[in-house]
Parts: C-alpha cells; structure tokens; sequence
C-alpha cells in the first residue's frame, strides 16, 4: 500500500469529509467544537484549514494523478461536500446544517445543532460510513455526556500506534495540527487529560496537539471533564 493511501485510512477518526486533501497537504489544522446550551443538547463546529498549503494545494489540483491517487477538481470537491452536508441533514437529531467553504484559502466548516449527544454520536458514525472514511460494523459512543462529567474517547485508539505503518506516516504530519475544544453552561472543576487548558470563565476546554503526537498516541485527545451542577 503506498504511503498516501495509508494517510487516508490512518486519519479516519477526523470525522471530516476532506481526506483527500489532508492526504495531499502536510500541513493542516482541525478543529472540532461542541458548545453544549444545556446537559445534552448544542452545537458542533468542525473546521478543516489548510491555508498554510495552499500554494502546495494550488498546484497538487492542476494535476490528474499524485503518487498514484486520483486528484479530485473542485467541481467534485463541491459535490461531495453537498452530500456531506445533506447526509447530516437526514440524520435524526441534527438541524441547521450550514457549511461553508473558502476555496481560496483552503479553510471549511460544517455547523451543526445537535438535540442530544446521541444524536451527535449518531451523526459522525453515519457521516463517517457515508464518506468511507469509517466501515466497522460497531458503533461505539466517542462523546458521552451525562450527570454532570463529558467524556470522549477514541474507541480505536489501542490499534493505531501499534500498526506497523503508522510510524511511516508520522513525519508525514509534523506540521499539522488537531484541536479540541468544549464548552459548557456551567463551570468546569476540573479534568482528567493534565494538558486541558480550561478557559478563565472556567467554561471552556481545550485540548491540541500535533496529528503526529495523536497517531503516535491517539488516547493524547482522551478527556474527562467534570462539571459544576
């Protein structure tokens, strides 16, 4: 399997329709955003920016074929991002899908409002499976959020750093980036990752490292967060 290839299936926990041209940028910036309005219902910002490629990305996108992999156009880029967002607009629980994208600077977002952190789960596993980026037949909870502590771990992330061509690919990613960040409608007491950074309002998480950290150990962006009742 060709290292490009490998990129695309070794990135399948950002739940972001993009991969093809994370694959073909180094250098990129997730960031995924869950701002709770009560104890389960809210919305969910994910941003993929490649700004920072885009010179790189202007000249991959002229071409047909790179390292073997069909280059997508823009036309096909558009497509698949419109069924993206339809697909979340079918799901159950999901509402006010707007997407947007900045195809001169290489930035996209999809902004979404969730009426429980069900259906979000429900939505990036559907998401995911639709895009192909996902194909197991469980579909276990990432996000879990009840009695006052949020939880999210990564369900996959005891067999990454294992994989022999993980270790491949990781300088492939030393200067792209993934972000989280939480927010919530009461105080945070505390958390249970030691590199949250919790904001001064103490209502706001925030959890980043590099893609190169996270391949090497997914578990980097597994948290527990207490909240105030």
């Amino acid at each position: 399997m060709c290292a490009l290839h490998y990129k695309l299936k070794i990135i399948k926990h950002i739940p972001l329709l993009l991969l093809t041209l994370v694959s073909l940028s180094s250098c990129f910036e997730y960031i995924e955003e869950v701002t709770y309005i009560d104890s389960q219902s809210g919305k969910c910002q994910l941003t993929l920016n490649c700004s920072q490629s885009k010179n790189k990305l202007n000249t991959l996108l002229k071409l047909d074929t790179f390292m073997g992999i069909k280059v997508p156009n823009r036309g096909l880029i558009e497509s698949e991002l419109s069924r993206f967002q339809a697909k979340l607009k079918t799901c159950e629980g999901i509402g006010e899908v707007k997407l947007s994208k900045d195809f001169h600077n290489y930035i996209f977002s999809l902004e979404f409002k969730f009426d429980s952190t069900h259906h979000l789960n429900n939505a990036i596993w559907q998401c995911a499976s639709e895009m192909g980026a996902y194909t197991e037949k469980s579909n276990p909870d990432i996000l879990h959020y009840e009695a006052g502590i949020f939880s999210k771990i990564y369900p996959w992330a005891d067999s990454i750093p294992n994989n022999r061509a993980t270790k491949k690919t990781l300088k492939m990613f030393s200067d792209a980036t993934c972000m989280s960040i939480y927010r919530f409608p009461n105080k945070i007491k505390s958390a249970d990752n030691s590199d949250t950074k919790i904001s001064p309002s103490r209502k706001a998480a925030m959890l980043k490292c590099t893609v190169k950290e996270l391949l090497a150990n997914p578990k980097q962006l597994n948290n527990t967060i207490y909240i105030e009742p």
